[in-house]
């Protein structure tokens, strides 16, 4: 987590209490990054976060600039809106430079405490994935919502299959391959899951559910 201090309060918002009396809420920032997994999960505590702390925005500006898998692509899968908060890059730099006079990085160990409690600092930026789903459990339904496909985006192609997948138990099997069987990935990531994790997964789906439709999909 990274925290930046700045000199001025950049929000006055009135309380509940009294809409006479002003009080300082911190602006929380997260990092938007990764493909449409990761940013499934981020988009999932930006959710939550902003529940509680109104004034938490996403930060879109690094994926202008990024290539890797298709971009951003949380308004083209579920419609949600395109842009939380955007930058160029080279405004981001001078802000830095101009106004944030004391940067302060803070790396979370297994707590979720800097995530939910009440923070002093006018500016506090989130950087992470969040591979869990105890960050937002207690808001599953709302992210279901959120995460449901626009109809109106679908091809004729993914409607017919949509309608296949209705009227059966289906079962979907993803198999992860792209970036996974480069060379610098393979070691770490792409030799975990092997013909053989998959083979065990296909059998064992075969014994639960005698009578289903088995549905692949590769990446």
């Amino acid at each position: 987590m990274h925290t930046k201090k700045v000199p001025t309060p950049l929000f006055k918002v009135s309380t509940p209490d009294s809409r006479q009396l002003t009080t300082i809420q911190p602006m929380r920032l997260i990092k938007m990054t990764g493909g449409l997994g990761n940013q499934m999960f981020i988009y999932a505590l930006y959710l939550r976060m902003r529940r509680d702390f109104p004034h938490t925005r996403i930060d879109l500006s690094d994926m202008q600039h990024y290539h890797a898998h298709h971009g951003y692509e949380m308004h083209r899968v579920f419609a949600l809106p395109q842009t939380e908060f955007c930058i160029p890059q080279w405004m981001k730099k001078v802000m830095e430079f101009v106004f944030f006079k004391t940067i302060l990085e803070r790396h979370q160990k297994g707590s979720l405490k800097a995530y939910r409690e009440a923070h002093f600092w006018p500016l506090i930026y989130y950087k992470g994935f969040y591979q869990s789903e105890r960050y937002f459990e207690d808001f599953k339904d709302e992210i279901r919502e959120a995460f449901t496909f626009n109809a109106e985006l679908l091809s004729d192609k993914t409607r017919q299959l949509a309608q296949e997948m209705q009227q059966c138990m289906s079962i979907s099997l993803h198999v992860r391959r792209g970036d996974y069987l480069l060379p610098q990935f393979f070691q770490n990531l792409g030799s975990v899951c092997t013909a053989e994790y998959y083979q065990r997964a296909v059998n064992f789906m075969h014994e639960q559910f005698p009578r289903r439709s088995l549905l692949c999909f590769l990446r």
